[in-house]
Formats: C-alpha cells, sequence, structure tokens
C-alpha cells in the first residue's frame, strides 16, 4: 500500500474528476484511478469503510450525487 498523503490523493482525485469530460460514476473513478496509480484508492487509510464515504469528506474536491456508485460531480471552484 501507498503511503499517499490526504493532499496527495484529493490531487490525484481533482485530477481524474477535471480531465473527465462527463459526469464520473465512483466506480469509474475507481477504475480511473487504479489505471493512473496502479493500485486501489486506499479509502481505509482514511479511516472510511468506502470510496463514497471518502468522496463525502473531501467537499471541496467534489459532490456526490445519489449514493452507491453512483454519479460524481466535479467541483471546479475547489482549491487544494
Amino acid at each position: 500500500m501507498s503511503k499517499m498523503t490526504k493532499l496527495e490523493m484529493k490531487s490525484i482525485i481533482r485530477s481524474l474528476l477535471t480531465s473527465s469530460n462527463f459526469v464520473l460514476r465512483i466506480d469509474d473513478l475507481e477504475r480511473d484511478f487504479k489505471e493512473l496509480v496502479g493500485y486501489e484508492l486506499s479509502y481505509n487509510k482514511f479511516k472510511s469503510k468506502s470510496t463514497e464515504e471518502y468522496l463525502r469528506t473531501i467537499p471541496d474536491v467534489c459532490q456526490i450525487q445519489g449514493t452507491g456508485p453512483s454519479a460524481l460531480k466535479n467541483n471546479t471552484d475547489a482549491r487544494v
């Protein structure tokens, strides 16, 4: 497992959301993250039980609509 910091994780997630021309589903974000960095998004490192739960702790990066593997909306006004 990586020693990625929360700031690094947020930066990668923001980049993935920004580079997409579409609203991403959580499962698409997980796939893209793994393709980019080579391992799964380690939400449990940040005391979350799921990717969705972790993403809800970083509203400055993204906003979640719905539940489960549902859509993400990129918050383009946010900064790290």
